[in-house]
């Protein structure tokens, strides 16, 4: 009996192209979590040093790409505000 395949996945002719699918999606689920990991503890960070963190302020973050967060991070040490951090 074979297995119906849902409309969202595509046909797979051969094994190479479903081992290239599954490493693109691990490759976008790494990416991703490594973002989410980032984003909270710049958050963290930024809790620590200068209080509570507006919820505008931590969309930003959430969807920020990890270039920006990385840079963030580094600006924390000296900026002397919330506001600083992201100028």
């Amino acid at each position: 009996k074979s297995v119906p395949v849902p409309e969202s996945m595509p046909e797979m002719d051969n094994l190479e192209e479903v081992r290239t699918m599954l490493a693109e999606t691990a490759e976008g689920w790494t990416r991703e979590w490594k973002q989410e990991g980032k984003a909270e503890m710049l958050l963290n960070q930024l809790q620590a040093r200068f209080g509570l963190v507006p919820e505008p302020v931590q969309k930003k973050v959430a969807s920020a790409d990890l270039k920006d967060i990385d840079a963030w991070a580094i600006k924390i040490f000296k900026a002397d505000s919330l506001q600083a951090v992201f100028q």
